[in-house]
């Protein structure tokens, strides 16, 4: 399973704990961008000064990793790893091929129009060169436009002067391959937390850590002109941007975040006695942040403390505006939806997974085009229970659709072909196999199934011609 929740999960606590011991400061102006400084720290309910921004309604931005990608409802969008590098680069030096799969042709080829285009070189516009190490792409797209996210370090600021430091840009492109351009290169030594995660088709928001002072901050790039603005959501570094609801940031903290930072010289076994489990979710907060007003809210759990104090793990995640967490205890495993706009509270399956079943993990689907306004109808869960399971959870009544489809891996092993989009027809794009190779990350096949087919496992799938060159790797 290449998108678990797990991974996620853990990954936003380590960015808590890691964040835990940095201190309260105003921000301070970043290179080329408007910096809007940290209100008074009056406490967590403080009021801050309206960012000098506009926002729209916020929705998800779907960025895909280069192998798994992105859709807008006509075509998949995805890279592939050629093998241009030498002994001395390394596979971590890899150059890609930008790909578009038209679900209507159910062919598969380089995301350009150039005629007679080798896309051998950086003369091809779907053509992506290295220039670092530890680089990784992301695509998207957003309003009818992909963008191309790349982090990662650069070759060429090390060779200037022997130390290397990140570097983040976001190239644009026209979805038929025509008019790629650089949007921004964004100040060096930033790192984003994540993928530029929320956008109101006008402007990307997120967050990222400045390396020369380590301070977290949220920042905004606008789609058109590309111009970044760095700002705060008015607390501290320990925050978490989440998600969105309607016009406002929904952002996540720890209270042993907290607590670390107001007993600065409590650390190890004594912190955890002090503060308690930071997995627990009665040491978890949501809060809203309004950038017209800079009004902060906590977001109330609705739930009883009974369930509170017996559960021993718990985590979340937002989708169209929904809080999905997950709780853990000793007996039961269960998942909550949170309405984030109506305040309404609900056992999305309210039977749960017993915790002697293996484990249960849920994380997004998204299989429309990000902003379509359509409410995501699955949420996908992992299960095990003498082998490994993969469902489909209905957002509208918790069923829990296992699914039937799958393919065969390089390996001889079988893998769930868990749907990746889905096209205007109401078709699924699904993974038809795995190509392991010793360059790149797995590329995929796919083909085109409907979801009763994903589910039992049986009826057509319709192949897609897959895009092979003498310089791709598998």
């Amino acid at each position: 399973m290449k998108r678990m929740i797990g991974i996620c999960a853990c990954a936003a606590l380590l960015f808590v704990l890691l964040t835990a011991c940095a201190r309260q400061e105003d921000v301070s102006a970043a290179p080329n961008a408007v910096s809007i400084a940290a209100g008074g720290a009056s406490g967590l309910m403080n009021t801050l000064s309206a960012l000098p921004f506009s926002v729209d309604m916020l929705y998800e931005t779907d960025w895909g990793g280069q192998t798994l990608g992105c859709s807008d409802g006509k075509a998949f969008y995805s890279m592939v790893t050629v093998s241009a590098a030498t002994d001395e680069r390394m596979y971590m030096y890899q150059d890609r091929i930008l790909l578009r799969l038209d679900y209507e042709t159910r062919v598969q080829a380089p995301l350009c129009a150039v005629p007679g285009c080798a896309h051998a070189d950086a003369s091809c516009p779907a053509y992506v060169s290295a220039d670092g190490f530890d680089e990784d792409y992301w695509l998207a797209v957003v309003e009818g436009r992909l963008y191309l996210l790349r982090t990662g370090w650069s070759d060429a600021l090390l060779q200037a002067d022997g130390v290397s430091r990140p570097t983040v840009w976001i190239d644009r492109v026209a979805t038929d391959g025509t008019g790629r351009a650089r949007l921004v290169d964004l100040p060096t030594g930033w790192t984003l937390n994540e993928p530029l995660q929320l956008t109101d088709g006008a402007a990307l928001f997120g967050q990222y850590t400045d390396q020369s002072d380590q301070a977290v901050r949220g920042v905004r790039i606008d789609l058109e002109n590309g111009e970044y603005t760095s700002f705060s959501f008015g607390l501290d570094s320990g925050e978490k941007l989440l998600g969105a609801a309607g016009k406002q940031f929904i952002l996540y903290r720890n209270d042993s975040v907290m607590s670390q930072m107001a007993y600065p010289e409590v650390m190890g076994q004594e912190l955890y006695q002090l503060v308690g489990d930071y997995n627990s979710p009665g040491k978890n907060n949501i809060y809203r942040f309004d950038p017209a007003t800079g009004a902060r809210g906590i977001v109330n759990w609705l739930l009883k403390p009974s369930e509170l104090q017996a559960a021993t793990s718990f985590y979340g995640f937002i989708q169209q505006g929904k809080y999905y967490y997950y709780l853990g205890s000793e007996e039961r495993q269960s998942l909550w939806e949170h309405d984030l706009v109506s305040g309404v509270s609900r056992p999305l399956v309210p039977s749960g997974v017993p915790a002697d079943s293996g484990w249960f993990f849920v994380e997004p689907l998204r299989l429309f085009p990000s902003g379509s306004g359509s409410a995501e109808p699955y949420l996908l869960s992992s299960q095990w229970a003498n082998g490994s399971m993969a469902y489909l959870i209905s957002v509208s009544d918790g069923g829990q659709h296992r699914i039937g489809l799958q393919y065969e891996t390089s390996y001889g092993e079988n893998e769930y072909s868990i749907p990746r989009a889905q096209t205007e027809s109401g078709l699924w794009l699904v993974p038809t196999g795995r190509m392991d190779t010793v360059w790149g990350p797995s590329r995929y096949t796919y083909g085109l199934a409907r979801p009763e087919t994903v589910f039992s496992g049986e009826g057509e799938v319709l192949p897609v011609q897959m895009w092979n060159a003498p310089q791709a790797l598998g």
